[in-house]
């Protein structure tokens, strides 16, 4: 999903709702990805979404406990995982 197509960006929360009616799901059931700790995880946080922020710096302090960090993009993979056997 593009800002520029929508007319809002991130972290406006009208982005994060368009991104819930694109995927044609409720918040709650969408997991955010992004490098970027104020649009893509505190954003999609504040608007119900899981969120992942990948990072190799250490967390920021600011962060919510429940706001995943990923060293690599590579990691993803173990997080969904994890993910999918918690819902078991």
């Amino acid at each position: 999903m593009l800002s520029s197509t929508l007319g809002v960006r991130k972290p406006d929360p009208r982005f994060y709702v368009a991104v819930t009616r694109a995927a044609g799901c409720p918040p709650d059931q969408v997991l955010f990805v992004g490098d970027n700790p104020e649009t893509d995880a505190l954003g999609p946080h504040l608007c119900g979404m899981s969120a992942v922020l990948v990072t190799s710096r250490p967390r920021p302090a600011a962060l919510p406990s429940d706001i995943v960090t990923v060293p690599h993009l590579s990691a993803l993979a173990a997080h969904i995982n994890r993910l999918g056997s918690s819902a078991s």
